[in-house]
């Protein structure tokens, strides 16, 4: 009878082992999967901008350098007060990562900066929408 007992211990152990093991495995190679896949997505994005093999003078789309330089000269420019904006918002992204990775999070002080990242781009946005607009209306 305690032969019995102590099988059936031995026989849970090996199974909890079994499983925990499983698990483990499943977690790695899903990080795997998902490293490989983030290494694919920045060899894409390097070949579409020109440092791969795609820069002989083509984007992945087949259009040429110099039509998207042409349209780039079109697009209007952007004002100093945007720019610093758009720099204070990056800035603003950096603190609130920062904040968001303390331990405890300071609730207030995250959506304080959250709330004033939405703005900053909200503002920029709308700026763009304004641009597009005028350039749509203009024809």
């Amino acid at each position: 009878m305690n032969v019995k007992r102590v099988s059936k211990v031995a026989l849970a152990v090996v199974l909890v082992a079994g499983l925990v093991t499983g698990i483990a495995y499943a977690r790695e190679s899903r990080g795997r999967k998902m490293k490989g896949e983030m290494q694919y997505k920045e060899r894409q994005h390097k070949e579409c901008r020109g440092h791969g093999k795609w820069s002989d003078n083509r984007t992945m789309r087949g259009e040429s350098v110099d039509r998207m330089n042409a349209k780039r000269a079109n697009a209007p420019e952007i004002p100093q007060e945007i720019r610093e904006k758009r720099a204070e918002a990056k800035k603003t992204a950096i603190d609130l990562r920062m904040e968001l990775g303390k331990n405890p999070v300071d609730r207030e002080k995250a959506f304080e900066l959250h709330t004033k990242r939405h703005n900053l781009m909200q503002e920029i946005s709308n700026w763009h929408f304004t641009q597009k607009l005028d350039a749509l209306t203009a024809r």
